[in-house]
């Protein structure tokens, strides 16, 4: 029987900083198109772990596969994900389009169809006028995923 492909294997991941312990003998694999989440007490790693995956921080044991090559720092960062792991920080006065906006033109993109793309894959409605700073935390996660 063929092995099943996944987009991202964890494989028995530790993260020591110094000589504490903060995530210890995780895995999980996920196919591609699936989100997660994760859910724990403040402090239980969940950040940490999330770091890692984006290849933020090195693993201590184990390692994190995407597209079956491993995650590492610089050169081996992944480049096919997107994540946002704590409360986005937007121009709060503008509409999520305005913000995408200013931040292609920081970037020097120049496809603008692409943020209304983007936009709508992350079920959020380019033409909504609505400030940012009345989103809900989940539309600025959202927002934050549609920058790519």
């Amino acid at each position: 029987m063929a092995e099943e492909k996944h987009s991202l294997q964890i494989k028995n991941v530790g993260k020591r900083f110094g000589a504490r312990q903060v995530l210890d003998g995780i895995s999980l694999s996920a196919q591609e198109g699936t989100a997660l989440g994760f859910v724990g007490h403040n402090g239980s790693g969940k950040t940490v772990l999330f770091k890692c995956i984006c290849g933020f921080l090195a693993v201590s044991e184990g390692e994190i596969l995407i597209d079956n090559i491993p995650v590492g720092i610089g050169e081996r960062m992944p480049h096919n994900i997107a994540c946002s792991i704590e409360e986005p920080a937007f121009l709060e006065e503008y509409s999520g389009l305005q913000n995408l906006d200013f931040l292609y033109r920081l970037r020097h993109r120049k496809d603008r169809q692409k943020m209304r793309d983007f936009m709508e894959l992350v079920h959020l409605d380019p033409t909504d006028k609505k400030r940012v700073g009345k989103y809900s935390l989940g539309m600025k996660q959202r927002l934050a995923l549609a920058q790519v």
